[in-house]
């Protein structure tokens, strides 16, 4: 799904919010240093992987010790062998294809809001990191 065409479709949600919408995953870790988002931090984010590898992992893995008990989505591409099981080693909770469907993005999003909002429980955060957490959508 193209980036502005994401944008667009949580934007008409009623029950969603972008904040930071053009943030890479570099910038993400800047601007969570930012006062405002230390009193208001995200319950979901959706960080998109592309091709340049390390430094996206890395940025997604300082994002998940930074806040671990945000619900942290990856959209990854199909294009780079072994993408999706380094972001769920990095952190990344699920795994969701760029070619995802609209539907399938907004509800997976729902249901990480919803997981985090009924107060998933401190055992699901510490199993971040080890590889167990394996779920796709």
């Amino acid at each position: 799904m193209m980036h502005e065409a994401l944008c667009a479709a949580i934007s008409l949600e009623p029950d969603l919010a972008l904040i930071e919408p053009d943030a890479s995953g570099t910038l993400m870790l800047s601007i969570l240093q930012e006062p405002i988002f230390l009193s208001c931090i995200p319950d979901v984010i959706l960080l998109a992987l592309g091709n340049s590898g390390l430094e996206e992992l890395e940025s997604l893995k300082a994002i998940r010790n930074q806040l671990p008990g945000v619900v942290i989505l990856a959209l990854v591409t199909n294009e780079v062998p072994g993408q999706e099981q380094a972001a769920l080693a990095m952190g990344a909770d699920a795994i969701l294809s760029k070619a995802v469907s609209r539907d399938k993005l907004l509800g997976a999003l729902r249901e990480s809001w919803m997981a985090v909002s009924l107060g998933r429980g401190e055992e699901d955060n510490n199993d971040h990191g080890n590889g167990n957490s394996n779920e796709e959508v």
